[in-house]
C-alpha cells in the first residue's frame, strides 16, 4: 500500500459522542463479539460478566489484542496482532467482506456517505499484506471477517487498547466502518 494514502476512510459522520451504541444486556443477547484492544476481564470486569454471560448463550468470542491476556483465554479464537497493526486487520477484514458481497447495501446507501472511496482506500489491504503486518495468518483474518459479516447480531467493543495509540482516532474508524459496512448499527445486539 502506498504509505502516503490515508489508512482510514470515513463511510459516515454518525457518531459524536465517546460512548457506547449499546447496553451490557445486548452483549448477553448476541451472536458474536469482536473484543478488540480489551483486557476486560481484568480491567472491565463488570462488562465482562455481561461479555461471558454472551458466551454461556451462544456468541462467539474473538479477542484482538498483542498479549495474550486473561481474556483471551475466554475467547473462541485469539487474534494476536502485532502492536500498531489495528488498522491494517480492520481493513483487511473490511475488504473481505466486500469481496464476499456481505456489504449491508440497504444501510449503506442509507446511512452512509463515501463508500466508494471506502472501498477504494481498503482495496490495497489484502490478506498477504495484512498477514505481513498484523502476523495473523490470512485464513484467521477472513474467517474472522466473514464470522462477523454473517451473524445476524454482533458486536465490536474495544477500550483503551485502541484509543491510547497516536492513531487513535483512525483505529476507532476503522472499527466503526466495519460495522458500518455490515449495516450492524442502531439493531438490537449490534
Amino acid at each position: 500500500p502506498d504509505v502516503n494514502a490515508p489508512s482510514v476512510v470515513g463511510l459516515a459522520t454518525v457518531f459524536g459522542a465517546g460512548g457506547g451504541t449499546s447496553s451490557y444486556e445486548e452483549a448477553e443477547n448476541t451472536d458474536l463479539i469482536f473484543l478488540w484492544g480489551s483486557n476486560a476481564r481484568d480491567a472491565h470486569p463488570i462488562f465482562f460478566h455481561h461479555v461471558l454471560k454472551g458466551v454461556r448463550n451462544g456468541a462467539r468470542l474473538y479477542v484482538m489484542d498483542p498479549r495474550r491476556t486473561s481474556t483471551a483465554a475466554w475467547g473462541d479464537v485469539w487474534l494476536g496482532l502485532r502492536v500498531g497493526s489495528d488498522i491494517a486487520l480492520a481493513n483487511a477484514m473490511a475488504r473481505v467482506i466486500i469481496h464476499a458481497g456481505l456489504a449491508h447495501e440497504e444501510f449503506i446507501g442509507r446511512a452512509t456517505t463515501g463508500f466508494a472511496d471506502y472501498k477504494a482506500c481498503v482495496e490495497k489491504y489484502t490478506l498477504e499484506f495484512a498477514t505481513r503486518e498484523t502476523g495473523i495468518p490470512g485464513a484467521v483474518i477472513r474467517d474472522a471477517a466473514l464470522a462477523y459479516a454473517r451473524a445476524p447480531r454482533a458486536m465490536i467493543c474495544w477500550t483503551l487498547g485502541i484509543t491510547e495509540h497516536h492513531n487513535a482516532v483512525d483505529n476507532v474508524l476503522s472499527l466503526i466502518n466495519l460495522a458500518l459496512l455490515t449495516g450492524k448499527v442502531g439493531r438490537y445486539g449490534c
